[in-house]
């Protein structure tokens, strides 16, 4: 019995966003359930030091503190397979990583079949927009190694043939220069 999961992966490895600013942290959720009747489980976790597991799995500031007078600060989204963290009002205390977990549990026995995770690193800057750097390792990661092994080959090659011209050239001179030399023996 095969077990095909699903991953999640994050839109952008790193956000840099002045204080003051709204920001939506993304993940998207990728590939199958095992059964269309399990729960979703998916919940935010933020981690001051900047762990990828976010172990202390501290909750986003403001985000369940519903007596808090900045009670909107952080709020889930979720649109089909797209799971959104929406911070209002930056301040410094949000800089930090975060993580977006996703746990498929089984609704009969509410075990967990499945669980993923993904991490985003947020800084809060001076500044006027929000800066998005692409999460380089996904891409490279989906691209797989036989297609990474293939770009290094042609690079490698594109630089040794320099090398190989000179040695072909050096060759064909030695043998032009031992058929002179035949030549003057004969004579």
């Amino acid at each position: 019995d095969a077990i095909t999961a699903f991953s999640v992966s994050a839109l952008y490895s790193q956000y840099t966003c002045p204080e003051g600013q709204t920001v939506n942290l993304t993940c998207i959720i990728d590939g199958p359930m095992d059964d269309k009747n399990d729960y979703l489980f998916k919940e935010w976790y933020f981690s001051k030091e900047k762990d990828t597991n976010c172990p202390e799995r501290r909750h986003v500031r403001n985000a369940t503190e519903k007596n808090h007078q900045h009670k909107e600060h952080g709020t889930h989204i979720l649109h089909s397979r797209v799971l959104q963290l929406m911070l209002k009002n930056l301040t410094q205390m949000d800089s930090g990583g975060y993580c977006c977990y996703v746990v498929e549990a089984d609704k009969k026995t509410h075990h967990s079949r499945h669980v993923s995770h993904n991490y985003m690193e947020l800084q809060v800057k001076s500044g006027r927009v929000c800066i998005y750097n692409t999460n380089v390792f996904s891409i490279v990661y989906i691209g797989s190694t036989a297609a990474a092994m293939a770009i290094v080959s042609c690079v490698i090659g594109i630089l040794c043939m320099p090398l190989i011209l000179f040695l072909v050239y050096k060759q064909r001179k030695a043998i032009t220069h031992r058929r002179a030399q035949e030549l003057v023996r004969m004579d």
